[in-house]
């Protein structure tokens, strides 16, 4: 399209949570899902900059995430320890540095917690990311999106009914479910400084 369809990763992780609870997993995993990309809070605010691509980085191609997964982490500790270390376990798995896993698993023994939770919330992320980016709206997705999920006692099979209906088999009872979407007005821009003041413009 002309136009760059941008989703927070907060909001994502927040829409993961509201899958979850439509799925009736525990609270704990309801908790881990909703707070699980709260590490990128402060990115999502102002994006680095992709110079090559003209537009921000999105999250699979973002430089130094290390850092900020690190200190998302640390700051979900004081919220709640068990989501905290499932998060851990999450990041370290996603990034597979070993500095950071080596870290991450001195942390986990010190919190404790439950990792038989991580594939659920994997689920759950993976369902987000779904809905997010095969929307029929986006010209192309990451081709490891498939249109089935299974885990652990959990399964899904998606398709898109039209712009506004996701078909989710089995059927799971829930209220409607959204998520905020901004749409910057276009695809490309000459800085980062151009593509800031375009999203501070967009509500």
């Amino acid at each position: 399209g002309d136009r760059l369809r941008l989703i927070s990763l907060l909001a994502l992780g927040l829409f993961a949570c509201q899958l979850a609870r439509s799925f009736n997993v525990s609270y704990d995993l309801i908790l881990a899902c909703a707070l699980h990309d709260m590490a990128w809070r402060h990115e999502d605010e102002a994006p680095l900059f992709d110079t090559a691509r003209g537009r921000f980085f999105d999250f699979t191609t973002y430089p130094g995430k290390q850092r900020f997964y690190k200190q998302g982490i640390t700051d979900l500790e004081t919220l709640a320890p068990a989501a905290a270390s499932l998060c851990s376990l999450h990041y370290a798995t996603l990034l597979g540095d070993e500095t950071f896993s080596r870290e991450e698993k001195r942390r986990r023994e010190r919190l404790g917690g439950d990792p038989d939770g991580l594939d659920i919330l994997r689920f759950f992320d993976t369902l987000s990311l779904f809905v997010c980016m095969t929307h029929p709206a986006v010209d192309e997705h990451p081709p490891w999106l498939r249109d089935r999920l299974e885990t652990k006692g959990l399964a899904a099979e998606l398709r898109w009914v039209d712009d506004a209906r996701l078909s989710v088999h089995p059927f799971v009872p829930c209220d409607p479910l959204r998520i905020p979407v901004r749409f910057l007005p276009q695809t490309r821009y000459a800085d980062r400084d151009a593509a800031l003041a375009a999203l501070a413009a967009t509500p």
